[in-house]
């Protein structure tokens, strides 16, 4: 774990209700919302580098075969819980906490002699398999959001900004080549996060919505220890190497649908 993550999150997490509390009670309703969501599938690139370690000498056939992983997350359920505060009719800040566990997932990999000069031709392998480990994403946010009450009294859509901070759990990720290479990365890192949302509240009761989100968030380059073991003799783990891989930066997509219930039926922010 990294040692600055309970620094980080408590930061975050001051920030967040120090900001909402500082609020007069006058500018609205506060609200809070349950939602249960899913990542969008999408093909997440892993590149080792940085070798630190070999228990053979290092050479460049040897760095070349490290190559590169996609992971294509198959199975997760994403779990968040939001506070919130109307500003105006129209406008709500709100502070955010979602987990987001990925449990099951499939790869691919460059074969080993990807970048050997001999066999210039080898390169990705031809089909995706599945692997073992998961992938663990704990985030907090400060998100305003802006509602379009014009629309509908029943159907209120919404767009929004966020920020704040994500932090990543790699549990043993692994993909075997079929040149008998095991690459497996385990580790944790943590990034800066902005993300855009756009979704609709529909109303059951004058206080109770259901609520559906897309959300649209960034990820940094990751780093995460790895290591890799190949079997070039028929002997098990004849040679083993150690090296840092990166998780390369891009959007993580996800749809979540919950319930928001707004306290009391009174919009103070009218007064």
């Amino acid at each position: 774990m990294n040692k600055f993550r309970p620094l980080r999150l408590a930061a975050v997490a001051t920030l967040a209700l120090g900001t909402l509390l500082s609020i007069p009670a006058k500018a609205g309703d506060w609200y809070v919302s349950g939602e249960l969501g899913m990542p969008i599938p999408h093909t997440l690139t892993l590149d080792p580098n940085h070798i630190t370690q070999y228990n053979v000498p290092i050479d460049a056939t040897r760095d070349a075969a490290l190559g590169k992983w996609q992971y294509r997350p198959e199975q997760g359920l994403m779990g968040t819980v939001r506070v919130g505060k109307n500003l105006r009719p129209d406008l709500r800040l709100e502070g955010e906490v979602s987990y987001l566990n990925i449990w099951k997932g499939e790869a691919r990999g460059e074969d080993i002699s990807a970048s050997i000069p001999w066999n210039p031709a080898a390169g990705w392998n031809d089909y995706w398999r599945s692997v073992g480990g998961s992938i663990d994403r704990t985030r907090l946010m400060v998100n305003l959001i802006k509602d379009f009450p014009e629309f509908s009294d029943i159907i209120v859509p919404f767009v929004g900004v966020g920020i704040g901070w994500s932090w990543y759990d790699v549990n043993k990720i692994s993909i075997k080549e079929k040149w008998n290479a095991v690459h497996v990365v385990d580790g944790s890192d943590d990034h800066f996060t902005y993300a855009f949302y756009a979704g609709a509240n529909f109303r059951l009761r004058d206080n109770l919505f259901l609520t559906t989100r897309y959300t649209a968030s960034s990820r940094d380059n990751l780093d995460f220890p790895g290591h890799e073991t190949i079997d070039y003799t028929g002997k098990p783990s004849s040679r083993k190497a150690r090296f840092i891989g990166r998780l390369e930066d891009g959007f993580d997509h996800a749809l979540s649908i919950g319930l928001r219930y707004k306290f009391g039926h009174r919009e103070t922010y009218k007064n």
